[in-house]
């Protein structure tokens, strides 16, 4: 039923072991069969005990159906049992595996336990069958045991929730970002990953290597390869000159949907990022509820560039809107699967008039998104963000205080490097929104507050020592092709 939920918990060895990583690999696989949606299923990564304490503990858990095939110990299934029971309603099932194992030492096998829980509830219960299985019915009212409203408030080790999945999408010019991006990410937020999607637009089989020893083995790398079938319906126009394979790498997030088709929530991520916090508030943000995305307003352009407006009047669209950075997004791709942005897409693909890309698609496309915290995508750091002249021209005030601008810069969650790539003397459209230097870390000439902390991060990964040259730079002034 639709509204229906699957809750599964096992602690999969806590990701240190083949045989837990395994275990977790096959879940993912037979749950992927089924097509079991993630809004109705939640896993516990944890220990039983635990996590049906945290359930127990929640009003609304009450489960229909309860199957015990875990720890063989009779008193590890006794306890789970009994935890269990107390969220059964009456005519609720529970079964129990195992129960035909026997050995000399009871305890190692479930059987005692479960003879005991039996003889306990005898009054409460039907036996419905007694094999190597054992099934029962509750024919009693439940009993939690405890008011739930006494329950004190806890910080739960053992969130309710899908593991998160995270997607790039690069190609070999942007290892050494990604390398940065990804072991930022797996060092703040292993524990909480279950997949890491990797789209691939031109990464070779060395540097697939590399990024493969940054990701621990509780955590899934996932090749994406390129499907030309797909992306080559993707715009291709763009009106200022970008370098290298940009361009394409930002029009393939449309395609993220048509890429990631068996994936109901990921959370994409640009390759020019640090992330330096816990992203668990990103995953299940307030108010998120079916709205397809959930991003943090553009710092630069918190009403999105002067040509989006053209646009905007063309699809009677409400202006002025608030517009979103598509370097960080959480995105609903069952809710964005069912909307129609071919039509779209062939409108932007034959005007010349795009100043962001995707990003202007996406936020014409989607003007009703959700807002993250300014912390979870820092934009524009050392350059236009604090540059509050730039919203003149436009009559808009910055969406950004001196004062919170002062904490984002001291604390952020994720460092997007946004900005030009230009070089002194360069009088490109970024003159008006940052000082005459880049601001990206790889660049030799960067003055970005985190390049430390980006280089630090670098050394870390299987590409430690690269520095830049800026002799490179004086004739490739915009795309990080890496000689390594």
């Amino acid at each position: 039923r639709p509204h229906d939920q699957l809750v599964l918990v096992d602690h999969f060895d806590l990701g240190k072991t083949t045989a837990g990583c395994e275990r977790r690999r096959r879940l993912e696989h037979n749950l992927s069969i089924i097509g079991l949606k993630k809004a109705n299923l939640s896993i516990y990564e944890a220990f039983s005990v635990p996590a049906l304490f945290e359930l127990a503990c929640k009003d609304e858990s009450e489960f229909q159906l309860v199957y015990i095939d875990a720890s063989h110990r009779s008193d590890d299934a006794l306890l789970d049992a009994e935890l269990a029971w107390r969220m059964m309603p009456k005519d609720a099932i529970m079964i129990f595996d195992d129960y035909a194992l026997s050995s000399a030492t009871e305890i190692q096998y479930p059987r005692t336990g479960i003879d005991a829980f039996l003889q306990v509830h005898a009054e409460e219960l039907v036996v419905l069958e007694k094999q190597y299985q054992v099934v029962v019915q509750r024919t009693a009212r439940s009993r939690r045991g405890f008011e739930i409203c006494h329950v004190p408030k806890m910080d739960s080790a053992y969130p309710c929730k899908t593991s998160m999945e995270v997607v790039f999408i690069a190609d070999d010019n942007y290892r050494i970002p990604l390398a940065v991006a990804l072991h930022s990410l797996m060092d703040t937020n292993a524990g909480h990953i279950g997949k890491v999607y990797l789209v691939d637009m031109g990464i070779s089989s060395a540097t697939w290597s590399k990024l493969q020893a940054i990701v621990p083995a509780k955590v899934q790398l996932v090749h994406v390869p390129d499907q030309p079938e797909v992306t080559s319906k993707l715009p291709s126009t763009c009106n200022r000159a970008l370098p290298g394979n940009v361009s394409k790498l930002s029009w393939a997030k449309l395609a993220l949907p048509s890429l990631l088709p068996d994936c109901s929530r990921v959370l994409y991520l640009d390759c020019d990022i640090l992330v330096l916090q816990s992203l668990e508030r990103i995953w299940d943000p307030p108010e998120f509820g079916n709205k397809p995305i959930a991003a943090v307003r553009d710092f630069g352009f918190p009403f999105g560039p002067e040509s989006l407006q053209l646009h905007r009047n063309a699809f009677h669209r409400q202006h002025p809107h608030k517009y979103f950075n598509a370097g960080v997004m959480l995105l609903d791709l069952d809710s964005i699967r069912i909307t129609n942005m071919d039509a779209l897409m062939l409108r932007f693909s034959q005007s010349t008039k795009v100043e962001f890309l995707e990003q202007d698609v996406l936020n014409l496309h989607f003007p009703d998104w959700t807002d993250l915290e300014y912390k979870f995508n820092v934009q524009g750091l050392g350059s236009y963000a604090a540059h509050r002249s730039i919203y003149k021209h436009s009559g808009f005030q910055s969406p950004l205080s001196p004062e919170v601008l002062a904490e984002l810069c001291s604390s952020p969650a994720i460092v997007h490097f946004t900005g030009g790539n230009s070089l002194p003397g360069d009088t490109r459209m970024w003159e008006i929104l940052q000082p005459s230097y880049p601001t990206k870390p790889w660049m030799f000439f960067c003055e970005h507050p985190w390049r430390n902390r980006f280089m630090q991060v670098l050394d870390q990964t299987p590409f430690s020592g690269w520095r830049p040259d800026w002799k490179r730079e004086a004739v490739h002034s915009g795309c990080p092709t890496i000689h390594t």
